[in-house]
């Protein structure tokens, strides 16, 4: 009884770990002849969040506005949209550029605004980003911002972020090997 009452303890326990991996469904990559973009989904320690790559495919210089580019929060309000990078320069510059030549390509980890959290420390500030959070289907788009020949354009991209729950072979067998030493110590110590 004791054996069995062990063994539906660590299966139930295994489901703990679970995670949600959020993925965009279809084409991640949009155009408009002077950025080539994609949009995709990281995960790191557990956790959800944009991923951008721009190329610069035109001949002359780009500069993307940051704080005028919009990106569809947990909330599904448009924000502007803030690279991890770049996160310490909101305090000192209202506006966030960046510079790309003919050819180069950058790639970000990329937050809502309303997602980065800041808190003022002995060192300054610190910040902390509050990850994707959806239901099992969200409609989401970024719209980038940007100045090419001294005209501002936008590219823009609508997009699907699915859900999928996942639980993790190696997370499950460590489990199952933690309850197994652990139900093995309380059973040799309480005699059995």
């Amino acid at each position: 009884m004791k054996k069995l009452l062990l063994l539906i303890l660590l299966f139930s326990t295994s489901f703990l770990f679970a995670g949600k991996l959020i993925y965009i469904e279809g084409d991640k990559e949009f155009s408009d002849g002077n950025l080539l973009c994609k949009i995709d989904t990281i995960v790191r320690f557990g956790e959800n969040y944009y991923y951008l790559t721009v190329k610069n495919i035109s001949q002359e210089e780009i500069k993307i506005y940051w704080n005028k580019s919009m990106i569809v929060d947990n909330f599904r309000r448009p924000v502007p949209i803030v690279p991890e990078s770049l996160v310490e320069f909101l305090l000192e510059k209202p506006e966030l550029i960046t510079i790309i030549k003919p050819g180069e390509t950058i790639s970000f980890v990329i937050h809502p605004f309303s997602h980065v959290l800041s808190k003022k420390a002995f060192s300054g500030y610190k910040f902390k980003f509050t990850p994707l959070n959806v239901g099992k289907y969200f409609n989401s788009k970024i719209s980038l911002t940007y100045e090419y020949n001294g005209k501002i354009l936008n590219v823009y991209k609508e997009f699907n972020l699915k859900v999928k729950t996942t639980i993790s072979i190696k997370d499950v067998l460590f489990v199952g090997l933690f309850f197994a030493i652990l139900g093995g110590i309380l059973y040799i110590g309480l005699g059995g």
